[in-house]
């Protein structure tokens, strides 16, 4: 039996965005801080307060508190 090809297609484009979505689903957001004497902190920002203080937690659940 001969699948016609418009629906050769439609499950060509349907199977691609789902590969598609589940690849962007599995990734996390993560920011990145630079500090001046060479470390690199990984996580999420979760409180920053410009001029005066900024939180990151990070992955494995540590939190970090930096003045300004």
């Amino acid at each position: 039996m001969m699948i016609p090809f418009r629906a050769q297609v439609l499950v060509a484009l349907l199977v691609g965005l789902f590969m598609h979505s589940t690849d962007c689903a599995g990734q996390d957001y993560v920011d990145v801080l630079y500090l001046k004497n060479g470390s690199v902190i990984r996580g999420m920002i979760i409180e920053q307060v410009p001029n005066e203080s900024l939180k990151i937690k990070t992955k494995d659940g540590s939190l970090f508190v930096f003045n300004g």
